[in-house]
């Protein structure tokens, strides 16, 4: 492994830094917006007379917050990449233990996005069941 500079060191640590806090926030801000989604839906099954232009309307919102977070699971894989590419690059480096490998680590088979999907497409379900 090459010897790096301090400051190559400095700026390494600090984009890893980042790169866990944004990765976080992407997973926070996902998760507040099914909370949201979840919430909207309940009110809209619950009020009573149904109209079928609310449901077409939640229908349309449910697909496409969807088609959202499908964009959002692109920087959220991005951004652990380039974490992993950093726990790569430090990992057997005994000067440089402050790389945790949280990224690099093995990921269950279910994941997020497959919950989120699931979620979302019950929610669509529910919407075309209230239109027909």
């Amino acid at each position: 492994m090459p010897d790096p500079s301090n400051d190559e060191i400095i700026n390494l640590r600090t984009e890893y830094s980042e790169l866990s806090r944004y990765f976080t926030e992407v997973i926070k801000y996902r998760f507040t917006v099914l909370g949201f989604l979840i919430t909207a839906q309940a009110i809209i099954l619950s009020n009573r007379p149904h109209i079928r232009a609310i449901f077409a309307f939640a229908l349309l919102i449910t697909f496409g917050l969807w088609v959202v977070d499908r964009r959002t699971r692109k920087i959220y894989r991005a951004l652990g990449e380039r974490a992993k590419e950093i726990e790569r690059e430090w990992k057997g480096d005994s000067q440089n233990r402050m790389f945790h490998i949280l990224f690099s680590g093995e990921k269950p088979y279910w994941g997020h996005s497959f919950g989120i999907n699931i979620i979302v497409f019950a929610l669509l379900a529910a919407d075309l069941w209230m239109l027909l």
